[in-house]
């Protein structure tokens, strides 16, 4: 419980800091370089500007499986509004050897979620297994995008 309000204000932090506009991507393990993390986050803003959805990539050392964990990077970038945008969260760990990839409530949207974030997944796979870190996130963050946008608009 500890880690997780220190993970919520570490990125209250950062949002207030970019208060304009939050970084979309949060290097605790510092697993990317400076330019790295500027061309992720630069597809990821162009994304959430044209769509209005979210996908977020975080790297941790925290256990980045737990719900908490998730439910504090929802709060963080969908607080409660009008709309609700649909969003995606990338969780990678290095130091915990695990890749996640969690959403805001698509359940109701999606039946087979659990199979559609496993396909997508999956697309990153060969360039985790090569060490391409940067092109792994990528290829999954894409593919997160094309999904989302295929999704009915919410009210």
């Amino acid at each position: 419980m500890r880690n997780t309000i220190s993970i919520l204000a570490c990125l209250l932090f950062t949002a207030n800091l970019n208060a304009q506009q939050p970084k979309l991507i949060t290097d605790v393990e510092l697993i990317f370089t400076a330019a790295e993390k500027g061309r992720i986050d630069s597809l990821l803003q162009d994304y959430h500007k044209r769509s209005g959805n979210y996908v977020v990539v975080c790297t941790d050392t925290l256990d980045i499986s737990t719900d908490a964990y998730k439910d504090s990077l929802v709060e963080v970038y969908t607080p409660e509004s009008i709309r609700k945008p649909y969003a995606f969260f990338l969780l990678l760990s290095r130091r915990n050897s695990r890749v996640f990839l969690v959403s805001n409530e698509l359940t109701e949207e999606v039946p087979n979620l659990m199979d559609e974030i496993y396909k997508i997944v999956g697309y990153g796979i060969p360039a985790l297994k090569e060490k391409k870190v940067e092109e792994a996130v990528t290829i999954i963050s894409k593919k997160a995008m094309e999904f989302l946008d295929a999704l009915p608009p919410r009210n």
